[in-house]
């Protein structure tokens, strides 16, 4: 399939987003058709680093257990 890494945007004023696993290769690979409905929440932007090239979330998991305690 080739390279599948791309060029992110600076995500500056996205601490607390959700971050997204669109699960689109995972889909497609299956040979069905993806649907946004497919797309799962997987964590929550805290951070990035410009010269790591690198952003930072927290699993969504961690904030579930939180929620259930």
């Amino acid at each position: 399939m080739g390279d599948t890494k791309g060029v992110l945007s600076l995500p500056d004023g996205m601490s607390g987003s959700p971050l997204w696993n669109t699960r689109y290769e995972e889909i497609t690979r299956q040979g069905r058709s993806w649907k946004a409905e497919d797309a799962r929440i997987t964590g929550i932007v805290w951070g990035r680093s410009a010269k790591a090239r690198q952003m930072y979330a927290t699993p969504i998991e961690a904030f579930a257990e939180q929620l259930l305690v």
